[in-house]
Protein backbone atom coordinates (compact mmCIF):
# COMPACT_ATOMS: atom_id res chain seq x y z
CA UNK A 1 0.00 0.00 0.00
CA UNK A 2 1.14 3.33 -1.13
CA UNK A 3 1.54 6.06 1.65
CA UNK A 4 -0.59 8.91 -0.18
CA UNK A 5 -3.43 5.63 -0.58
CA UNK A 6 -2.90 5.57 3.05
CA UNK A 7 -3.28 9.12 4.29
CA UNK A 8 -6.28 9.90 1.73
CA UNK A 9 -7.84 6.79 3.60
CA UNK A 10 -7.72 8.57 7.15
CA UNK A 11 -8.74 11.88 6.03
CA UNK A 12 -12.22 9.91 4.42
CA UNK A 13 -12.50 8.27 7.96
CA UNK A 14 -11.98 11.49 9.68
CA UNK A 15 -14.06 13.69 7.37
CA UNK A 16 -16.84 10.92 7.33
CA UNK A 17 -16.93 11.30 11.56
CA UNK A 18 -17.46 14.96 11.03
CA UNK A 19 -20.10 14.65 8.96
CA UNK A 20 -22.12 12.16 11.84
CA UNK A 21 -21.06 14.54 14.28
CA UNK A 22 -22.23 17.45 12.41
CA UNK A 23 -25.75 15.90 11.70
CA UNK A 24 -25.83 14.77 15.69
CA UNK A 25 -25.32 18.60 16.79
CA UNK A 26 -27.85 19.49 13.63
CA UNK A 27 -30.79 17.33 15.28
CA UNK A 28 -29.42 18.95 18.75
CA UNK A 29 -30.21 22.31 17.66
CA UNK A 30 -33.38 22.12 16.01
CA UNK A 31 -35.04 20.15 19.11
CA UNK A 32 -33.49 23.00 21.31
CA UNK A 33 -34.98 25.17 19.10
CA UNK A 34 -38.45 24.18 18.61
CA UNK A 35 -38.63 23.34 22.54
CA UNK A 36 -36.60 25.36 24.55
CA UNK A 37 -35.00 28.28 23.13
CA UNK A 38 -38.16 30.67 23.25
CA UNK A 39 -39.02 29.92 26.77
CA UNK A 40 -35.31 30.49 27.57
CA UNK A 41 -35.48 33.93 25.86
CA UNK A 42 -38.99 35.00 27.43
CA UNK A 43 -37.19 33.65 31.01
CA UNK A 44 -34.08 36.08 30.19
CA UNK A 45 -36.58 39.23 29.38
CA UNK A 46 -38.23 38.73 32.65
CA UNK A 47 -34.81 38.35 34.68
CA UNK A 48 -33.72 41.51 33.02
CA UNK A 49 -37.48 43.16 33.39
CA UNK A 50 -37.25 41.97 37.16
CA UNK A 51 -33.38 43.47 37.66
CA UNK A 52 -34.30 46.81 36.12
CA UNK A 53 -37.11 47.25 38.78
CA UNK A 54 -34.70 46.15 41.92
CA UNK A 55 -31.77 48.46 40.27
CA UNK A 56 -34.23 51.13 40.14
CA UNK A 57 -35.01 50.48 43.67
CA UNK A 58 -31.39 50.56 44.48
CA UNK A 59 -30.59 53.68 42.43
CA UNK A 60 -33.72 55.99 44.66
CA UNK A 61 -32.60 54.55 48.11
CA UNK A 62 -29.14 55.19 47.95
CA UNK A 63 -29.87 58.51 46.55
CA UNK A 64 -31.84 59.18 50.20
CA UNK A 65 -29.54 58.04 51.95
CA UNK A 66 -26.57 59.98 50.37
CA UNK A 67 -28.86 63.18 51.23
CA UNK A 68 -28.96 62.27 54.33
CA UNK A 69 -25.29 61.93 54.58
CA UNK A 70 -24.44 64.57 53.44
CA UNK A 71 -26.83 66.64 55.92
CA UNK A 72 -24.99 64.92 58.89
CA UNK A 73 -21.87 65.93 57.10
CA UNK A 74 -22.79 69.50 57.41
CA UNK A 75 -23.83 69.27 60.94
CA UNK A 76 -20.89 67.63 62.08
CA UNK A 77 -18.63 70.59 59.84
CA UNK A 78 -20.61 73.39 61.49
CA UNK A 79 -20.36 71.46 64.83
CA UNK A 80 -15.97 71.72 64.22
CA UNK A 81 -16.11 74.79 63.00
CA UNK A 82 -17.74 75.85 66.55
CA UNK A 83 -15.48 73.49 68.13
CA UNK A 84 -12.57 75.40 66.88
CA UNK A 85 -14.20 78.81 67.79
CA UNK A 86 -14.84 77.47 71.34
CA UNK A 87 -11.07 75.83 72.16
CA UNK A 88 -9.46 79.08 70.52
CA UNK A 89 -11.30 81.15 73.55
CA UNK A 90 -10.53 78.47 75.92
CA UNK A 91 -6.84 78.27 74.79
CA UNK A 92 -7.09 82.21 74.99
CA UNK A 93 -8.55 82.02 78.41
CA UNK A 94 -5.97 79.59 80.11
CA UNK A 95 -3.11 81.35 78.67
CA UNK A 96 -4.37 84.71 80.74
CA UNK A 97 -4.83 82.26 83.71
CA UNK A 98 -1.24 81.31 83.24
CA UNK A 99 0.14 85.08 83.26
CA UNK A 100 -2.14 86.00 86.18
CA UNK A 101 -0.99 82.94 88.30
CA UNK A 102 2.62 83.68 87.01
CA UNK A 103 2.38 87.75 88.07
CA UNK A 104 1.02 86.63 91.42
CA UNK A 105 3.99 84.53 91.88
CA UNK A 106 6.02 87.26 90.63
CA UNK A 107 4.93 89.62 92.62
CA UNK A 108 4.73 86.99 95.99
CA UNK A 109 8.28 86.34 95.64
CA UNK A 110 9.29 90.36 95.37
CA UNK A 111 7.59 90.71 98.59
CA UNK A 112 9.58 87.85 100.78
CA UNK A 113 12.89 88.23 101.17
CA UNK A 114 14.77 84.74 101.48
CA UNK A 115 17.13 85.98 104.09
CA UNK A 116 14.83 86.83 106.55
CA UNK A 117 14.20 83.05 106.86
CA UNK A 118 16.36 79.69 107.70
CA UNK A 119 16.50 77.30 105.13
CA UNK A 120 14.02 75.07 106.93
CA UNK A 121 11.64 77.92 107.82
CA UNK A 122 11.40 79.14 104.04
CA UNK A 123 7.62 79.23 103.43
CA UNK A 124 6.20 77.23 100.17
CA UNK A 125 4.25 80.10 98.44
CA UNK A 126 2.85 77.90 96.31
CA UNK A 127 0.26 74.64 96.42
CA UNK A 128 1.78 71.43 95.73
CA UNK A 129 0.06 67.74 95.06
CA UNK A 130 1.79 65.19 95.30
CA UNK A 131 4.42 64.62 92.39
CA UNK A 132 3.21 67.83 90.75
CA UNK A 133 6.10 70.61 90.01
CA UNK A 134 5.38 73.81 90.77
CA UNK A 135 3.83 76.90 88.51
CA UNK A 136 6.87 78.96 87.13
Amino acid sequence: MNFTIAIDIAMMVMSLAVLVQCARMMRRLKAMRDSSMQEMVAAIDRSTAEARVVLDGLKSALASDMRKCNEIIAEGTAMREELDVMTGIANTVAERILETVRAANAQMHAHVAPEDYSVDEQPHNEPRWAGEEPIR
